[in-house]
């Protein structure tokens, strides 16, 4: 767990979602597979979810979820060698919406 507010020289959650997102964002071989594994990783945390349990002891974890849902697909078509630069802008703008979407607030993605 990291606490964001605390640790203040850690990037917070929408920076560094906006990172990884720019970053997946280039169809390159050799590094947007170690992009996507780091997404993985990092998932989880961007929703900041012990920040964020509610009165039921559930920690909503919606960008996780999603990340965690779509990457393996987006590494198999990575995988496959069987996409283009065009596709693959389709499969980031789908990612990107999806994920301004997930969080449910209006000013999240304003701070993205």
């Amino acid at each position: 767990y990291i606490d964001f507010d605390v640790s203040v020289n850690v990037p917070k959650p929408a920076a560094l979602t906006a990172k990884f997102l720019t970053q997946y964002l280039r169809l390159d071989p050799t590094s947007t597979g170690a992009v996507l594994d780091a997404m993985s990783m990092v998932a989880p945390l961007l929703d900041e979810p012990f920040k964020h349990q509610d009165a039921s002891g559930e920690i909503p974890t919606p960008i996780g979820s999603l990340w965690l849902g779509t990457i393996p697909e987006l590494e198999k078509v990575l995988a496959e060698g069987k996409v283009d630069a065009d596709g693959w802008e389709d499969y980031v703008s789908k990612l990107v919406s999806k994920t301004m979407i997930a969080k449910g607030t209006e000013t999240w993605p304003e701070e993205v």
